[in-house]
């Protein structure tokens, strides 16, 4: 198990549990921050980011995601998070919907994988299991 610590970000002040990780698809990587959201079921990814990795967004069928304002139209594809030299696989939600502009990891996968650790305002660590 490697053990990986991050302090929580600064947002207008207010301290957030904000990560920078590489998110990948097909060996194409880019630096990101990401927002750990316990409460989400499954990871929603701007639709901008997968186009910076190179992903088809429309090339599989969409779904519709409810509980988020009206619901919003989404596109299910495989990515991966490196942090440090960990690497997870993952199923991740892509937005079709360009207004959409925060990058959230839920619990699907990527919390299956990982015990995380929330000290509040002041730190997340990341036990990869």
């Amino acid at each position: 198990m490697s053990k990986h610590r991050f302090p929580y970000a600064i947002r207008d002040g207010v301290p957030t549990p904000k990560i920078k990780v590489l998110i990948g698809y097909k060996n194409k990587w880019i630096n990101e921050l990401v927002l750990l959201d316990s409460g989400a079921d499954i990871s929603l990814l701007t639709r901008k980011l997968g186009e910076k990795i190179s992903i088809d967004i429309e090339s599989v069928e969409h779904r519709w995601f409810r509980g988020i304002g009206n619901g919003i139209k989404v596109y299910l594809h495989n990515i991966e998070i490196k942090i440090g030299e960990d690497i997870i696989e993952m199923e991740a939600a892509f937005a079709d919907d360009r207004s959409w502009d925060i990058n959230i990891i839920g619990r699907k996968d990527f919390f299956d994988k990982a015990n995380i650790t929330f000290l509040k305002n002041k730190e997340i660590i990341i036990e990869i299991i």
